[in-house]
């Protein structure tokens, strides 16, 4: 019995390494700073408790080639379409719990093209 929660645990570790090692860097080479799609989300940190039930956001979209439309998710509710690719936006009558909010970015036609932010909150 011993020998087999060894094995269990020595997969587990296995998987966890290998899923570790295959995360991206950080790093960007020079030349691509300025094309490399990301999505910041600022205002609302991960974790972050509030005591309202209103906030207002921060965020920004650097584009990739197909990408030029911000798509806003509450909890993987309906998107609600932002109306720049930069800008502040306040979420309001957010009930107590616990919330994901996540930016994507989609092209022309909504498609996803892979590229999200997400914070995790709770409100009180």
């Amino acid at each position: 019995m011993k020998f087999a929660r060894f094995i269990q645990l020595s997969l587990l570790l296995l998987f966890s390494v290998s899923i570790l090692g295959c995360e991206p860097t950080t790093a960007e080479p020079e030349h691509s700073k300025t094309s490399v799609p990301r999505i910041i989300i600022s205002g609302l940190r991960d974790g972050q408790l509030l005591e309202q039930s209103n906030v207002t956001i921060q965020y920004g979209l650097v584009p990739a080639a197909k990408g030029n439309i911000a798509v806003l998710y509450i909890d993987n509710g309906d998107p609600q379409l932002l109306p720049e690719l930069a800008g502040e936006y306040e979420l309001t009558g957010l009930e107590p719990g616990v919330h994901a909010l996540q930016i994507k970015e989609m092209s022309a036609d909504f498609v996803d093209t892979g590229y999200f932010d997400q914070v995790n909150f709770i409100v009180q």
